[in-house]
């Protein structure tokens, strides 16, 4: 497969990262008020959705983006390895944590951590650690849901503005390529 068509042509980098930005004016809101959450600390691994599990592609090539918030020597456990650990979880298995903790407990391996706090939606999985289960799920969530509203407002837009068939210059190139060499001919060669 060409390198061009490795990951998400809409999921980028910097669309999760937006994403991101917009969940921090939520997560900075909950810091702020008082003993709300557990913590100060949290990290959040989203993965890249054209990158299954069971693909060929390992865990470490399939994330797609990672941020923290608070320094690290402050953090007082590991939370981008539980984090991680979340999402591999969620990646393998298409499930949030919370629903292998409650429905599927059997899915836990030897190594894994006990927390939950992860989403799955359409695809997209995101993993939080640092505050409490459930609003590490809410983060996860709410990440997923930008990330996912994001890419909606990008197809949108190219649906709108594009002549193209095909999403990406690269893409469209490849595909002009392949219609050519296949002419003349059986199409069903």
């Amino acid at each position: 497969m060409s390198s061009s068509f490795e990951g998400s042509a809409l999921m980028t980098m910097d669309l999760v990262e937006e994403a991101v930005g917009l969940t921090l004016n939520v997560i900075d809101d909950m810091m702020r008020r008082n003993g709300e959450l557990s913590g100060e600390h949290l990290h959040i691994v989203v993965m890249d959705p054209t990158k299954p599990s069971g693909g060929s592609y390992r865990f470490e090539q399939a994330i797609l983006y990672e941020y923290s918030i608070g320094k690290r020597a402050d953090w007082e456990h590991r939370f981008d390895i539980i984090a991680r650990d979340k999402a591999r979880r969620s990646w393998a298995t298409g499930r949030n944590t919370l629903d292998q903790v409650m429905s599927a407990p059997h899915l836990f391996q030897r190594g894994n951590v006990s927390f939950w706090g992860s989403a799955v939606h359409n695809g997209i999985v995101v993993a939080c650690s640092g505050v409490q289960p459930w609003f590490d799920q809410m983060f996860s969530y709410i990440v997923a849901a930008c990330c996912e509203g994001l890419c909606h407002n990008r197809m949108q837009k190219i649906m709108a503005t594009s002549d193209k068939m095909f999403i990406g210059d690269a893409l469209h190139s490849h595909a002009q390529s392949q219609v050519q060499e296949n002419v003349p001919g059986d199409p069903f060669e």
